[in-house]
């Protein structure tokens, strides 16, 4: 979203890296989400709120990739997010919490990642169905 935002008011990652004192890599890296937002120094995060003039909990909350994806075959939302450098995807189903690794970020993956996790999400399910269903046909083969 920080890159949206920046495009959507015209500030180029140059102008605000000079304005800000942030090295250009690293709000480069932050604005692709390979640098996660609890990674910066406070004083980087403030120089940047200060730069854009939007509160540091605003650019914080802007930072964070947060994602749902929706199955509604298996009326089931899930959330993709990044951890360690990798798009995640977890989810609750019949009480359980599953949590799976999707892909690590990269900029071609950016473009595609909620259509990528709406599909894995979807296979995920399908699996877990799959069990459910073998595991009732074999409770009632062996009473």
């Amino acid at each position: 979203m920080l890159k949206s935002f920046l495009e959507n008011n015209h500030i180029s990652m140059y102008k605000l890296a000079g304005s800000s004192r942030v090295p250009y890599s690293t709000l480069n890296d932050l604005a692709n989400h390979k640098l996660p937002v609890e990674k910066l120094k406070s004083g980087q995060l403030y120089a940047l709120s200060e730069a854009l003039g939007i509160s540091m909990n605003e650019l914080y909350k802007m930072c964070l990739y947060t994602c749902n994806v929706q199955s509604e075959k298996y009326d089931t939302t899930a959330i993709i997010c990044i951890k360690h450098k990798t798009y995640c995807l977890s989810f609750v189903k019949d009480g359980k919490t599953y949590e799976e690794e999707i892909m690590p970020v990269k900029h071609e993956a950016t473009q595609v990642i909620e259509e990528l996790a709406k599909w894995k999400l979807e296979e995920l399910l399908a699996k877990l169905a799959m069990e459910d269903a073998y595991e009732t046909i074999y409770s009632k083969t062996t009473r």
